[in-house]
């Protein structure tokens, strides 16, 4: 009996009670021409549903014009980018997303290849939040943890900076990288001495321009007026 309650009890830790949320940002702004009304919806919501972190997500990978109507369709395209199994019914749309299905498709997203573990099991929840964490692209949370708007928000952008880092190391470690020249603008041209020479004589005033001071002429010789001076 002992060991029966165990099982349950372990068996009961093991899942975490969803939050429902019903007309959520996404529900209200679903269309291409109010991304900006999403984010700001989304920004005040306590929880981030599936509907809407496979929305924001989705439009996070494919832009504006990859956006999809339903829940059904945004599964659909979820499965197929890996994020989620083809096996099974999908989470609630209304339902508090889990960090874990966050962080798997955020994995997915940066082509994390993970260690041992990700190449035994898999992109698996776990697996994925742990080298999300590894890399402060997520906080240090459970798995089946929900995240506010705004910090799903946060997640977003944490994602958008870190394709940014990992795009810069490609560039600078690609054997065809060369090194760049100091930047020295546009006010600060580059030029050769013979074109220096050349702008130079261009701002040179004319011979016969009235406007110059005219060079004084050196004498041909210079008298000796010592010895009249002296005279005197």
């Amino acid at each position: 009996m002992p060991c029966v309650l165990s099982m349950a009890l372990l068996a009961a830790g093991c899942t975490t009670a969803r939050t429902h949320l019903a007309n959520t940002a996404v529900d209200q702004y679903p269309g291409a021409d109010e991304t900006l009304d999403y984010w700001d919806a989304l920004e005040q919501q306590s929880v981030t549903t599936n509907n809407d972190a496979l929305h924001g997500l989705i439009l996070f990978v494919d832009g504006d014009e990859g956006l999809l109507g339903t829940y059904p369709e945004r599964v659909a395209r979820a499965r197929e980018l890996g994020w989620m199994d083809d096996d099974g019914d999908p989470p609630a749309a209304d339902d508090s997303a889990t960090v874990g299905l966050m962080a798997v498709a955020g994995c997915y997203i940066l082509d994390i290849k993970g260690g041992l573990s990700m190449a035994i099991w898999g992109k698996t929840p776990r697996y994925s939040l742990r080298e999300l964490v590894h890399i402060s692209v997520l906080p240090g949370i459970g798995e089946h943890e929900a995240l506010s708007g705004a910090e799903f928000i946060a997640y977003i952008d944490a994602l958008e900076q870190r394709q940014r880092v990992d795009a810069a190391w490609k560039r600078k470690l690609s054997p065809d990288n060369k090194v760049q020249e100091p930047f020295t603008g546009p006010s600060a041209p580059s030029v050769s001495v013979a074109e220096s020479d050349s702008a130079a004589d261009a701002q040179a005033p004319p011979v016969g321009d009235t406007d110059a001071a005219p060079t004084p002429a050196k004498p041909e010789s210079a008298p000796d007026t010592s010895e009249q001076e002296g005279d005197a």
